[in-house]
């Protein structure tokens, strides 16, 4: 073999072996990395020690739903108190978040280590409309040795809820008549819409406000049973605001009564300044007394008679579409006093707006003289 083919031959030898070791490393890595890799996810991560879970005492349930329910109705479930301690226990106090739930027989109750008692739970719905959800919580301490002279309390609670639904409802439960004056006469409708119970009747309507009138006025397309209301100001002694409460009784079991707030705002038809005329004592001779009156809506004013009075109107002047000057002549009695009154009729300037016309008394009093023969 020539020398330059022995050297070629020799190469290729050099070659493939290396290529025979770096192949048998290869897939010795392959097997270690395979068999870490294996060792990592097929063995089981190391246990943690379960915590012990600490004794108290267990209200079973410790919630309670009492779903959808009747107005008016007694509810009742046992929840059963257990006493996981090591040691006895007394219920030193029974808290509930309102006054309709109570529980029966648990305050002052004690309780060995795992005894357990049931409590009858109690609620009563009422007339309130709608979820309604509360509490129940049982405050407790050691009992006996166990107690020491520590008085340290823990509490367990239970929650409750319900869907109280009503017979009927009463749309809208509050109704604003807004402002009015003695022209005035608004109507507005409440319905009773029926929930439970259909063709709920009514018995009685009832306001106690004279100035809101109720009457029932049959019944509108989806059943639902309609009162009409009205506010009559004239009924009403002052201006200011009034509020008052329509009283529907019903002949339903459930939900015997409804009920709907109403309020409004009468406001005098005029306004007078002053209000009443005084005279006094130390003013002599004939008076002339000047009364503005500021109606809220365009007005003729005119004097209306009063049998006996000894006060005269003189004038009446327009100042404005609203606002009216009316001078009053006041005689001098002497010693003798005087309490009288005037009047004026007050009527709308448009006639197509408002009918009728209204009358303002004004009270005028003048103080009589002390006589000279007096307090010798």
């Amino acid at each position: 073999m020539p020398p330059t083919d022995r050297k070629t031959f020799a190469r290729i030898v050099v070659f493939l072996v290396g290529l025979l070791v770096l192949g048998s490393g290869a897939v010795r890595f392959a097997a270690i990395s395979h068999n870490r890799v294996k060792s990592t996810f097929d063995t089981p991560p190391p246990q943690m020690p379960l915590r012990p879970v600490a004794p108290g005492v267990v209200l079973s349930p410790s919630s309670i739903d009492f779903g959808d329910v009747r107005q008016n109705d007694d509810l009742v479930r046992t929840v059963r108190v257990v006493n996981q301690h090591e040691h006895p226990i007394v219920v030193t106090r029974v808290e509930t978040s309102c006054g309709c739930t109570s529980a029966l027989d648990a305050e002052g109750k004690r309780l060995e280590s795992q005894e357990g008692y049931d409590v009858p739970v109690s609620v009563k719905t009422g007339s309130h409309d709608g979820l309604r959800t509360a509490s129940l919580t049982l405050h407790y301490s050691a009992a006996g040795p166990a107690r020491g002279s520590s008085a340290e309390t823990n509490s367990v609670s239970c929650r409750i809820r319900a869907n109280i639904i009503p017979d009927f409802r009463v749309e809208p439960e509050s109704i604003d008549f807004g402002v009015h004056d003695q022209s005035d006469l608004v109507s507005k409708t409440i319905r009773l819409v029926p929930v439970r119970v259909r063709n709920i009747q009514i018995k009685s309507l009832i306001s106690t406000n004279q100035a809101f009138i109720a009457e029932r006025s049959g019944e509108d397309d989806s059943g639902a049973v309609l009162v009409k209301l009205t506010f009559d100001p004239k009924k009403l002694l002052s201006p200011g605001p009034t509020a008052g409460t329509l009283i529907v009784s019903t002949d339903s079991v459930n939900t015997p009564t409804g009920r709907a707030a109403l309020q409004a705002r009468y406001r005098a038809p005029v306004d007078i300044e002053p209000a009443s005329v005084v005279i006094a004592r130390d003013i002599t001779g004939r008076v002339q007394k000047v009364v503005k009156l500021v109606t809220h809506y365009p007005s003729l004013v005119t004097p209306d008679t009063i049998e006996n009075s000894i006060i005269r109107i003189t004038s009446i002047d327009r100042i404005d579409e609203l606002t009216h000057r009316v001078t009053l002549d006041v005689p001098d009695l002497g010693d003798k006093p005087i309490s009288s009154r005037v009047s004026v009729r007050i009527k709308s300037a448009d006639r197509t707006a408002r009918d009728g016309a209204i009358v303002v008394t004004i009270p005028v009093f003048r103080i009589g003289k002390r006589s000279s023969g007096r307090g010798s």
